[in-house]
């Protein structure tokens, strides 16, 4: 136990499975609260005990009323977990329960956030302060070069920066679009003091005792000056020493942690795009262009003026006679391609690689220095001799996702994870590859090594080659890593590489999509097959799209809407899709249930990125099961390990079983659990960031063929005090059917007061509190996404949007939360639900 006072236990909030883990071994009790089940820190062995619940004021005080913490850990959870920090300690909540927030403290968050205390501490430094949030009227900074410093301090007063990191593009672009590069790389020796100076004044002065910060700078490239643009009272990259030193470790006493990726002695440089890949190399040119190449794909080289290209690079090898050794390692060196090089020079990229074999050019693998705990992560480059370690143990490789295109999550990584933890407990050295930020540092019990490269198929036949020079490797396993990782399955194959699962055969049959669902039940179902038996792993009704321009869905568990003989029909289903298609391990299916009759929508031989949250849903780890499946083992054989149920499978969840709801839009991910689906939902919505009104005034464009569906939850919405408007021809049907409403024109125009105005002009004159708009045109769901007005665009998600709006409504919940560990341990035989 470090020297703190009498802390025994502690309530994280948000992510950060490297936090959970330092503070166990530490000795204490962890208690952990997140909403997203698709981050590996949910699952239960991470915690001591694990809440999926909405990250607000009122849920974590029912948390630390039931858990009684001794302190509160909010820096993981970022700034949403920050903020409800500085709530409950504004509402006396952690002084009722004698809750300490150690090491970044309610004030210290406070001061980071005031302007006024920055603006003197970074003054007295002889510095400018300007918030990058607010409008510079005294001059322009755009264009200065931007930097961050993360910093940590210790109970002794020890300050060190572990990070350093370069904002390649310049202040005036999106951070989401720009590409950072770690360390700093065009900081002078005089600039990085300057920074490093002010950081150590203000951590100390802002009051972060022990942990860590991160703090923003600008510095104009013309004359060096530098200003102070921010600073937040949390650390991304180094979540377990922050967590360690919060509680009262020492610098000295883990210096393990302060083996961090920056200094340039170090020999390597990360780079992370916009577009959420990662890639490091010996240089810079190297790193950049390798986090490229998953936007450009194999196909072609990004563009000359996306790429690095330090010395005409480009033009010498579109111009070169021939393919020299020189020429060729000088291209590998700044991180070409072999594709980008065949594209160059007109050429195939297999005769590009044919040829760099042939000279005997090819990667060696250098590790990044990491956290204590974690497993090795490497990367590639063209300088140095191999290092070749001989192992016993066949070696599996799991492809990871690519890179981020959109608000993905992290569902596919966390299956990625799961899967390579099961595949090294079965006895294999278990090898992860993708260029996933989020997979990038993995949790050192999950896998062997870890590979931070491109996902393409040059990148991984050299992974398999360096593998192969160190021993067995029983196959590529490309079945947890989403679409990318599946387009790599027939190069791989035609190559000779071992895919095991027969995802390839496959993939041809699957992922043609049937008949359009239209007013039926859409039907998501994870299963596992062995080749001969079928296991449902979670059966999820799609309650429709909801809240953004582009739609949603929202997964529920169990499904609402089915009964017993539906569930069967789907089972047997399953098993026919399954051996049609002739893949071993994780299949992800759709179907639609419209009018008694089931249809086909689509199948992939490959876990979806539900996997997570069924899986947290129903207790069963899918995805470890399905690796195991992939490679070999049966559905018999893993319920008689335990690792899937004796009997019985997740389409008939136990009667103890709670509600389980998940929202996946482009406006926002939640899930939660509850004792029905209201509750279950209303809370879903809420740890989204979406929350559902309890009154007010609900606008109507409903689609002519839903108007005969929409009347029982209007009617419901009608009788809990919701005024209505909608157009003439919709309030003429209301009326009909016993249901008040005001009719604001026949193209949705109008209001009370007669002012002519769309539905659209009604939402961003916050008229309205809830948008029901099932009629084709995105002008008024575009408006409520813009003013974070709920917007329901189909019958079914109204119908959802009323029994959630109910649970609001009724009296509290009186029963305190439920961790998933005690869920797990109610509903822990199958039964009937």
């Amino acid at each position: 136990m470090p020297e703190r006072t009498g802390l025994r236990s502690v309530l994280i909030i948000g992510s950060g499975s490297q936090a959970c883990r330092a503070l166990k071994a530490e000795g204490l009790r962890v208690i952990l609260v997140s909403s997203d089940p698709a981050m590996i820190t949910t699952d239960p062995e991470i915690a001591d005990a694990t809440y999926v619940e909405p990250i607000t004021p009122e849920f974590i005080e029912r948390i630390i009323a039931k858990e009684r913490p001794d302190g509160l850990l909010p820096t993981p959870g970022g700034r949403a977990a920050l903020n409800v920090a500085v709530s409950l300690q504004e509402q006396g909540v952690l002084d009722k329960y004698g809750v300490v927030v150690p090491g970044t403290n309610v004030q210290t968050i406070n001061r980071c956030q005031d302007g006024a205390l920055l603006k003197r501490v970074v003054e007295e430094a002889g510095l400018t302060f300007r918030p990058a949030a607010e409008v510079f009227m005294e001059e322009s900074v755009l264009g200065w070069k931007v930097y961050e410093l993360e910093l940590m301090r210790d109970r002794n007063d020890n300050v060190a920066v572990v990070c350093s990191i370069e904002n390649v593009a310049p202040t005036g672009v999106h951070t989401g679009d720009s590409i950072t590069v770690a360390p700093a790389m065009t900081l002078t020796d005089r600039e990085y003091q300057i920074l490093r100076d002010v950081g150590i004044a203000i951590i100390r002065e802002v009051g972060v005792d022990t942990g860590g910060c991160t703090i923003q700078f600008a510095v104009d490239p013309e004359d060096g000056r530098v200003i102070v643009t921010g600073m937040n009272p949390h650390v991304s990259r180094s979540s377990a020493l922050a967590a360690k030193l919060a509680v009262g470790r020492t610098l000295d006493e883990t210096a393990g942690g302060l083996t961090e990726r920056t200094p340039s002695s170090f020999g390597h440089v990360i780079v992370t795009t916009g577009g959420g890949a990662t890639a490091a190399g010996r240089t810079f040119a190297e790193a950049l262009n390798k986090a490229l190449r998953p936007r450009g794909g194999d196909g072609g080289p990004v563009g000359s003026t996306g790429a690095q290209d330090d010395h005409g690079l480009l033009e010498k090898v579109a111009a070169a006679p021939h393919l020299t050794p020189d020429l060729l390692t000088d291209a590998k060196r700044h991180g070409f391609s072999d594709a980008w090089i065949a594209a160059l020079r007109s050429m195939r990229e297999e005769a590009v690689r044919e040829v760099r074999h042939a000279l005997g050019i090819r990667p060696v693998y250098r590790a990044l220095d990491g956290p204590p705990g974690t497993s090795p992560c490497l990367y590639s480059s063209y300088d140095g001799e191999p290092e070749v370690v001989q192992r016993a143990k066949p070696a599996v490789i799991v492809l990871g996702p690519g890179s981020r295109r959109g608000a993905l999550g992290a569902e596919l990584g966390h299956s990625c994870l799961h899967a390579a933890a099961a595949l090294r407990g079965a006895g294999y050295e278990a090898v992860l590859v993708g260029c996933d930020p989020e997979d990038f540092a993995t949790d050192g019990s999950a896998c062997d090594r870890s590979y931070a490269e491109p996902l393409t198929l040059e990148d991984v036949l050299e992974v398999v080659h360096a593998e192969q020079r160190g021993g067995p490797v029983a196959g590529v396993v490309v079945q947890f890593g989403g679409a990318g990782a599946l387009r790599l399955a027939r190069g791989l194959a035609e190559l000779g590489v071992a895919v095991p699962g027969n995802p390839l055969g496959a993939v041809r049959r699957a992922g043609v999509r049937g008949v359009d669902a239209g007013t039926g039940v859409e039907i998501d179902v994870d299963a596992l097959f062995d080749g001969d038996e079928l296991y449902v792993g979670a059966v999820m009704e799609c309650v429709g799209a909801a809240d953004s321009p582009s739609g949603g869905t929202t997964h529920v568990l169990p499904p609402v809407a089915l009964g017993k003989h539906d569930l069967t029909r789907l089972r047997a289903a399953c098993a026919t899709v399954a051996g049609d298609l002739g893949a071993r391990g994780p299949l992800s299916i759709r179907f639609a249930l419209t009018g008694g009759s089931l249809s086909l929508l689509s199948a992939e031989p490959s876990a979806s990125r539900t996997v997570p949250f069924s899986s947290c849903a129903t207790a069963v780890a899918l995805a470890r099961a399905g690796a195991r499946i992939v490679l070999g083992a049966t559905v018999a054989e893993l319920r008689a390990e335990g690792m899937l149920p004796a009997v019985g499978d997740g389409g008939t969840l136990p009667a103890g079983a709670p509600v389980c709801v998940q929202l996946d839009g482009a406006m926002g991910n939640g899930s939660a659990f509850g004792a029905s689906f209201g509750t279950a939902f209303a809370k879903a919505r809420l740890a989204a960031d979406r929350p559902l009104p309890t009154k007010g005034r609900v606008a109507i464009v409903v689609a002519d063929r839903d108007k005969r569906a929409v009347i029982l939850p209007v009617r419901e919405l009608a009788a809990m005090g919701f005024e209505l408007l909608t157009t003439a021809d919709t309030a003429d049907v209301f009326r009909r059917n016993g249901i008040d409403a005001t009719a604001i024109g026949a193209n949705g125009a109008g209001r009370p007061d007669d002012r002519d105005m769309t539905v659209a002009e009604l939402v961003r004159e916050e008229q309205v509190d809830l948008v029901v708009a099932t009629l084709d045109g995105q002008e008024a769901r575009t408006a409520a996404s813009a003013r974070d007005v709920p917007c329901v665009t189909t019958v079914q998600a109204l119908c959802a949007t009323v029994q959630g709006i109910h649970a609001l409504r009724g009296p509290a919940e009186s029963a305190p939360p439920r961790s998933l560990q005690e869920w797990r341990t109610t509903a822990a035989t199958p039964g009937e639900r």
